[in-house]
């Protein structure tokens, strides 16, 4: 659990350039100044775990997910490995039946089309740092599905 908030924290800081979490009351300002930089329509929100404060800008807006569902899913599936369920060394078998369409992004199903066997840490590098469709539902679907990831977050 720890080796996941580490991550998150890290994450953030990178996202949005903190050195450490900022304070609370400056965050709102923070985001408008990210959201004006980016010259697009931009939505953020973030919720302070300790004390569930929330904080949102256009936060009634919808949205498309795009890739950000893939970090429940990797920290969920290292939950998993946190708690002994599976381990990052282990492999797991992508069939040709759990390749994503031909219209998504999946170097697994472009480098291996006939399927591969791939340990979980190579799963959740190719999830995350090349967007892999199939490496995201593959992982999702051995975590136990979305409810799994939902009970997770």
């Amino acid at each position: 659990m720890k080796r996941l908030r580490t991550a998150l924290a890290l994450a953030l800081g990178c996202v949005f350039g903190w050195a450490q979490a900022p304070p609370v009351n400056g965050l709102r300002a923070h985001m408008e100044e990210l959201c004006l930089a980016a010259r697009g329509r931009v939505g953020i929100a973030a919720t302070l775990l300790d004390t569930g404060e929330s904080i949102a800008l256009r936060g009634g807006e919808h949205f498309s997910m795009q890739s950000v569902y893939k970090l429940p899913i990797a920290m969920a599936t290292l939950d998993q490995v946190d708690r002994g369920v599976v381990k990052l060394e282990q492999n797991v078998r992508v069939n040709e039946s759990d390749f994503v369409s031909c219209r998504q992004h999946s170097p697994i199903r472009d480098r291996h089309p006939r399927g591969v066997e791939l340990s979980l840490k190579e799963l959740l590098r190719l999830m995350v740092s090349e967007s892999d469709g199939t490496a995201c539902d593959v992982l999702l679907q051995l975590i136990g599905g979305p409810p799994a990831a939902h009970r997770y977050i």
